[in-house]
């Protein structure tokens, strides 16, 4: 009777008390990646910009600027726009993050053209172990996918986005998803893993913008990855230890 009672504890705790008040058996998450920016203007034949950075393990980010030349009517010399790309990725013991933002402006008396800006991500995101989750413990891969965009001018576009990852084969995904990005978007994604597993992630946003008088386009995608653990596997282990210190009270009577 006393065993059964501890069990239900047991379970109890795993499943409720565990989650909410400890640390303990917290699966941490590690990010290695390379990133690249593009930013790119057309000034229709007035003139035209282009912009590119790479980097590992950090920020990646490109500017691009582009102005009517003083030889053309003084009414438009005010006139310019801008355009930016910058992605970078932030990884913690339980957090993995990346932020792609695709930035587009003008002012005064523009006259139209077009922007172009990508980000391209492309790692390993490698699943650590714990002391009550060992490798090969299964586990499960949150991937949260929001979106925040702006944007003031019938000629914006909205932006686009793919995301893959997959373990040993690419042809076959553990998730693939792509999709145009609206206002509100909200997504999330749970994958099945396992502790020490080590995944491929490749993800790649972009916008082409046909702008024309005083606009300004903001369009923002984030996504967050994060590890917990399947309830039947704290279940197990629960059980397991109940077992082990059955099996030792009973060796010494």
């Amino acid at each position: 009777m006393k065993t059964k009672v501890l069990i239900i504890l047991l379970v109890l705790y795993l499943l409720f008390g565990m989650s909410k008040t400890s640390k303990a058996g917290v699966v941490g998450l590690a990010l290695d990646y390379t990133a690249t920016a593009e930013a790119s203007i057309e000034l229709w034949s007035l003139g035209s910009d282009y912009s590119y950075d790479m980097t590992e393990n950090g920020v990646a980010s490109a500017h691009a600027y582009c102005f009517v030349p003083e030889d053309l009517p003084e009414i438009w010399w005010d006139s310019h726009i801008y355009c930016d790309a910058q992605v970078g990725g932030i990884s913690n013991s339980e957090v993995i993050q990346f932020t792609s933002g695709l930035d587009a402006w003008g002012a005064d008396d523009f006259i139209g053209g077009q922007t172009d800006s990508a980000t391209n991500f492309i790692g390993t995101i490698t699943v650590g172990d714990s002391f009550e989750f060992p490798f090969g413990s299964p586990l499960t891969l949150s991937t949260s996918i929001d979106v925040t965009f702006w944007w003031d001018e019938i000629g914006t576009q909205p932006s686009f986005y793919w995301i893959k990852i997959w373990g040993d084969d690419p042809e076959n995904p553990l998730v693939y998803q792509e999709s145009m990005l609206t206002p509100t978007y909200t997504e999330t994604i749970l994958t099945n893993v396992i502790a020490g597993q080590s995944l491929n992630i490749e993800s790649s946003h972009y916008a082409t913008e046909w702008l024309g008088h005083h606009f300004y386009s903001v369009q923002e995608l984030q996504i967050n990855f994060s590890i917990t653990p399947e309830p039947a596997t704290l279940l197990l282990l629960g059980l397991g230890a109940v077992m082990l210190r059955r099996r030792r009270v009973a060796k010494y009577l």
